[in-house]
């Protein structure tokens, strides 16, 4: 069973690892799913996924996400299409299309509650709430998606506008300087993100949490992955202390097929950062990469 794990049988055997106590081949069935649920997404494995399993899935820092935490929630919206739609089918590149077309069709008959509020979702409720929704509402666009979907209560997200909002107080005034030691909140509220590089070249980012002090861009170029520290500036002075930030990065490649080819990854370390200081996080002399590669981050700043 653990060499003959693929879309096809994972989650079946992940049923028969948990009633059986198969402890090996259930850490090696949810190791695969945390790789292949966002990076390989399908039809058909989405509508063998239980709450119970997709609950577990969204909870791990560990989840490979391509792009960032409003694509964990977009996922989840196809995922509720197909597990409430059982007779729909059509592509995997059709899902949100008709996802979001029944989403908005099923709430015109619902005056002011949420999806997440009525009958039919509230056995979906425990699996959103695990959203990291602070590394959501600082994107205007996607801020209002969740307002227009009206799949999650709003009220989940006061408390989280206050907090972050603060947080940025904090910031400014220079009360908050970042994390200096590595905790357990990194694996409940650190930011999922990730990207695809299609061949060898130079290739930089930026997320929108950039905008709630997280002042990084990330540069691949010559096998090295580079932070650079670039922060903004508040009333015509640049903040000038010192930054700290927990970070993982983890490099995977895939064959044709899905299959892993190269893992690699940093683990958590932390990394202090002075105004537009540049640091070296990870070089890959030596190593041999095959392309496209996917880069998957963990932060906590």
């Amino acid at each position: 069973m653990n060499s003959n794990i693929t879309r096809e049988t994972v989650c079946s055997y992940y049923t028969a690892a948990e009633t059986y106590g198969l402890k090996s081949v259930k850490t090696r069935c949810f190791d695969w799913l945390l790789c292949h649920l966002m990076t390989h997404p399908s039809v058909e494995l989405y509508r063998e996924i239980d709450t119970k399993l997709m609950y577990r899935l969204i909870c791990s820092a560990d989840l490979l996400v391509l792009q960032k935490e409003m694509d964990i929630y977009t996922t989840l919206k196809e995922w509720l299409f197909l597990c409430l739609n059982p007779s729909w089918k059509g592509p995997v590149k059709e899902i949100l299309v008709n996802a979001n077309r029944w989403l908005s069709k099923h709430m015109e008959r619902v005056d002011s509650i949420s999806f997440l509020e009525s009958e039919e979702g509230l056995i979906y409720q425990r699996v959103f709430k695990k959203l990291r929704f602070q590394h959501i509402i600082c994107d205007v666009g996607d801020t209002a998606t969740l307002e227009r979907d009206r799949l999650i209560p709003l009220e989940w997200l006061a408390p989280i506008y206050k907090r972050q909002w603060l947080a940025l107080l904090q910031e400014q005034e220079h009360m908050e300087i970042g994390p200096r030691i590595i905790s357990e909140e990194l694996e409940d509220c650190c930011m999922r993100c990730g990207t695809m590089i299609r061949r060898d070249g130079k290739y930089s980012w930026k997320w929108s949490d950039v905008r709630f002090s997280f002042p990084i861009t990330v540069t691949f170029t010559n096998r090295h992955i580079i932070f650079r520290e670039s922060r903004q500036q508040y009333d015509g002075c640049w903040l000038k202390h010192v930054r700290y930030i927990v970070f993982k990065i983890t490099l995977v490649c895939f064959d044709s097929n899905g299959r892993v080819t190269f893992s690699q990854t940093t683990g958590h370390k932390i990394v202090t950062f002075e105004h537009n200081e540049e640091q070296i996080v990870m070089k890959l002399d030596g190593v041999v990469l095959s392309f496209p590669l996917c880069i998957f981050f963990n932060f906590l700043f």
